[in-house]
């Protein structure tokens, strides 16, 4: 294994129990944040409204026109990563209702 994943925090499988096993044992740190299903994701977060963009924009989504629009997740290197980032905390803040009570 490349040393540079030693240090991955979290993992997403399809729920194969054999590469959720392999995983778990090659990647200690990432166990206590792996995402077993994508479908775990939605029903966490929402499936409609603004919590579905903002899991299309992390995860990325296929278009009306069939093609796929990378998200977050889909950066290719640590700069690109934080460019895309900027620009979704730039989307949220024109698109958050500032009426909206937030309990902590």
């Amino acid at each position: 294994m490349k040393p540079e994943l030693q240090g991955m925090l979290s993992t997403g499988t399809d729920d194969e129990q054999t590469l959720v096993n392999t995983l778990e044992t090659k990647l200690p740190n990432a166990h206590s944040r792996s995402l077993r299903c994508f479908q775990r994701v939605l029903t966490l977060y929402g499936t409609s409204g603004m919590q579905r963009e903002f899991v299309k924009e992390v995860f990325g989504k296929v278009d009306g026109d069939g093609f796929y629009r990378a998200g977050l997740l889909d950066a290719q290197s640590p700069e690109e990563f934080d460019a895309k980032l900027e620009s979704l905390r730039e989307e949220q803040k024109n698109r958050v209702d500032h009426t909206e009570k937030v309990f902590k």
